[in-house]
């Protein structure tokens, strides 16, 4: 008997496109493994003459699946119909990888805005326990790398990294960098370097003025920490609110060895909650259209007995 594979998307839409204390509408939408989906994303009045894409998971420029102003691919295709305000994507032969997160976006070319909303502040990182003088003293700036063995990216949304080639026992000290700005209703992500040797040590993540009295929060539903066994680790905080601002303390050794921790002031921005924008590298403003879509895959064989097989480095 030919066995079929159940695809469960849940698709929720907001029906209102940068609008304060909008409601969203969930859409369940099934299908089978091998076969195609179809999504519609309505958006508002006034991004009809825009392009509009769909995208998955963080929504980086890599991660562009289709254009309205390209050709439609063989996996994915989509259309825009103006006069309803509809995109419509299609996801053709459906397979349990594609399981994941998706957006339906509309790309507005407003440097302008870009540059009054969300000015590109400067990042850097230094060595030593002044903050004062870091910027002086700075190993490596956004506005000019590489700096020899110092490599500094920033993807403009939420994080910059800093990697250190050809590491040697010198680099081993205390390391400042800017604080950390989230926006209420986004995910953002923590970085935490650690060691080599503390591979299989507990890795932690805790809240508080002072280590001492810091609170772990990594058990807390909407933090989750990824590749504990890889540096750096990442603690994920989704969706951020404003309660989550203040001093964050990670790290892997329980004894805090200077050097073993890295020391986060978050700061949490609550006047851009209603205004969804990824920025992407070319200074291109991501809106969010109307449809965040989430596709979880939920896997059915069907035989002759038809059953489910769940198939800142900072100073101590």
């Amino acid at each position: 008997m030919k066995e079929w594979s159940s695809l469960k998307l849940l698709l929720i839409c907001y029906t209102a496109l940068g609008c304060v204390g909008c409601a969203a509408a969930v859409i369940q939408v099934f299908g089978y493994e091998g076969t195609d989906v179809q999504v519609s994303c309505p958006y508002d009045e006034g991004y009809e003459d825009y392009e509009k894409y769909l995208c998955k998971n963080n929504c980086g420029s890599r991660d562009v699946l289709i254009t309205t102003s390209e050709s439609n691919k063989t996996k994915y295709s989509i259309s825009d119909d103006t006069k309803r305000r509809t995109v419509i994507v299609t996801i053709s032969d459906v397979r349990s990888a594609d399981a994941g997160k998706y957006w339906c976006a509309v790309r507005r070319t407003i440097k302008d805005y870009f540059t009054e909303s969300r000015p590109l502040e400067q990042k850097y990182l230094c060595k030593g326990s002044r903050p004062s003088t870091c910027l002086q003293q700075a190993l490596v700036t956004s506005d000019r790398t590489p700096a020899g063995r110092f490599t500094l990216t920033d993807d403009r949304t939420s994080r910059f990294t800093v990697n250190i080639s050809g590491l040697t026992a010198e680099d081993s000290g205390r390391y400042l960098s800017e604080n950390l700005t989230g926006t209420v209703g986004r995910p953002l992500t923590l970085d935490c370097p650690y060691p080599a040797q503390h591979r299989t040590n507990r890795k932690f993540l805790c809240k508080g003025e002072t280590r001492k009295g810091c609170r772990d929060v990594t058990s807390q539903g909407r933090f989750r920490l990824h590749n504990a066994s890889s540096s750096p680790f990442s603690v994920t905080i989704s969706p951020l609110q404003a309660g989550d601002a203040g001093t964050y303390w990670c790290g892997s050794d329980p004894l805090w060895s200077p050097g073993n921790y890295t020391k986060i002031h978050l700061s949490v921005d609550e006047s851009h909650s209603s205004v969804l924008v990824h920025v992407l590298p070319a200074v291109l403003i991501l809106t969010l259209l109307s449809a965040l879509v989430f596709v979880l895959v939920v896997i059915k064989k069907r035989k002759r007995l038809q059953g489910t097989l769940y198939t800142e480095h900072a100073e101590p």
